[in-house]
């Protein structure tokens, strides 16, 4: 098996277009990012590490506002966003056309919760486990959103997590 690292880079090499980097803080696949030439502009969230002087920094609750251009693709370090994965997630829907990538060590999230989110909108989602970690790719190609969809599951998403948040506290 290959090693999350790995197969990160080997995806980054491969990429064309626009991207937007969120979390991500490893050396070796920020400078895959930079390294690429067929990337047109890279965005990154803004976080403690130093990025390219060519790649943009930007702030979670501006993200909307701040790219006009659909992204091609996002590469997020499920590590690296930690509480805001949730609202991260609920900002794709409308901001990229081709892939998402999430990557993460083993038992950090629930890979499936993640894949559902988008599942229910009609995209595809590829689960690949790896030595290290995990690797999601989203196709969002064919990504439908209904408003009233997308109110009621936040809806639903914000009561699971109060009664997961309620469990996990009981049984401790």
């Amino acid at each position: 098996m290959k090693k999350m690292e790995e197969e990160v880079i080997s995806l980054v090499k491969g990429l064309e277009g626009y991207l937007l980097a969120v979390g991500v803080d490893n050396p070796k696949i920020l400078n895959a990012v930079i390294n690429n030439k067929k990337i047109n502009q890279s965005y990154s969230l803004k976080n403690k590490t130093k990025h390219d002087k060519d790649s943009e920094e930007i702030t979670l609750k501006k993200i909307n506002k701040k790219i006009k251009i659909k992204v091609n693709y996002v590469l997020c370090d499920i590590d690296g966003i930690g509480i805001y994965l949730w609202s991260m997630i609920r900002n794709t829907y409308k901001l990229v056309s081709d892939k998402i990538i999430f990557y993460g060590n083993i038992d950090s999230y629930d890979t499936l919760k993640i894949s559902k989110k988008y599942t229910r909108y009609g995209s595809l989602c590829d689960i690949k486990r790896l030595d290290d970690g995990y690797l999601i790719i989203v196709d969002v190609t064919n990504l439908k959103i209904n408003p009233f969809k997308k109110i009621c599951y936040y809806v639903i998403d914000f009561l699971v997590d109060i009664v997961d948040a309620i469990g996990n506290g009981l049984m401790q």
